[in-house]
């Protein structure tokens, strides 16, 4: 599988961290740095499959599990 490298930021605001990608429009938070990344991970992956799926499925919404599978098989 490809792997897809995203620019991301990390700041404090208030309690939390907030992680957000420089090249998509998406954000995460956590207590910690670690966490605040580890979130954001988890929607960019969800982000890039939703997008590889609507590509191989020509614009058809398949749930992210079903999506996982495919990706792994």
């Amino acid at each position: 599988m490809n792997t897809i490298l995203f620019s991301n930021v990390v700041r404090r605001e208030g309690k939390y961290y907030i992680a957000e990608s420089l090249d998509v429009d998406i954000s995460s938070f956590g207590k910690t740095k670690r966490a605040a990344i580890e979130a954001l991970e988890d929607a960019l992956e969800s982000y890039t499959l939703g997008k590889l799926m609507k590509e191989v499925e020509g614009e058809r919404n398949i749930p992210l599990k079903e999506a996982k599978r495919f990706l792994k098989s």
